[in-house]
């Protein structure tokens, strides 16, 4: 049977997969819009269209969407890389376990402000007929999983 206290070494797992989540939202669309059978529309986060299974990639006209999408993506690319250097240096005890918390904390609020950023790129491509997709709902799992992970860290490793 496990314990209660046996959680506080896995931790990093926890916040390990939110991290993983978020870049897996990276590579799924945000919105899809289904025209007929054959022909669908995918807005990615990083501010591309795609159309169908096809290769052919829309660069989006509008350079303030595309800015948008592909300050979202960087974000998100910020915060899953401090989450992996973090779980790295941990199994090697090369960081003060009182910086770790903090760090997963500002992590969690990079996904969130992608999360925003998303969100704001995309409205005009709701009103337009497109549904949302993993990549939205994507971050904001992976983002509540990884400030739970943090602030259960933080709370198992207060500062001295």
């Amino acid at each position: 049977m496990v314990k209660i206290d046996d959680y506080k070494e896995y931790i990093w797992v926890f916040t390990l997969i939110g991290g993983i989540l978020a870049l897996i939202s990276i590579i799924t669309p945000i919105a899809t819009n289904v025209v007929t059978s054959t022909l669908t529309f995918y807005c990615w986060t990083w501010g591309i269209l795609s159309v169908g299974s096809q290769i052919s990639v829309l660069l989006n006209s509008n350079s303030v969407l595309l800015f948008v999408g592909l300050l979202s993506a960087f974000l998100i690319l910020v915060a899953v890389s401090i989450i992996i250097i973090t779980v790295y240096k941990m199994s090697r005890n090369s960081i003060k376990k009182n910086l770790i918390g903090p760090y997963w904390l500002i992590s969690g609020f990079l996904i969130v402000g992608a999360l925003i950023i998303s969100i704001m790129g995309l409205v005009s491509y709701v009103l337009s007929g497109y549904i949302p997709n993993f990549g939205v709902f994507g971050q904001v799992i992976a983002a509540i999983i990884v400030i739970i992970g943090a602030y259960l860290y933080i709370k198992e490793n207060p500062r001295k």
